[in-house]
């Protein structure tokens, strides 16, 4: 399967979080998630044969780090960002396409 996500790396750039700045961050536990929003974003690697979902688990453990730290915009860039599976629709569209979202 190729790789439904833009470069993850440059996209943390797009949130404007940067790692030579994250000491700067406090309190520690609010600097804590911002290192799981990089590590999500730089460091998870699915597998070439990864399922739709965990072609987008990097992105979407990020969102849930930054929903706990309460950076909302930041967060719905997440939500909004163009995947390139299989129509460059944004991620909580496909989502729903995918029918991982459920609508109760």
């Amino acid at each position: 399967m190729d790789q439904i996500t833009p470069c993850l790396e440059t996209f943390l750039a797009e949130l404007g979080i940067e790692q030579a700045t994250l000491k700067l961050i406090t309190p520690k536990w609010k600097r804590t998630q911002y290192r799981a929003v990089i590590n999500w974003l730089t460091k998870y690697k699915p597998a070439t044969d990864a399922s739709n979902l965990d072609q987008v688990r990097g992105y979407l453990e990020a969102f849930h780090y930054l929903c706990e730290v309460e950076a909302w915009n930041q967060a719905l860039k997440i939500l909004v960002i163009n995947i390139t599976y299989p129509e460059n629709e944004q991620l909580h569209n496909q989502l729903f396409t995918w029918d991982i979202i459920e609508i109760y």
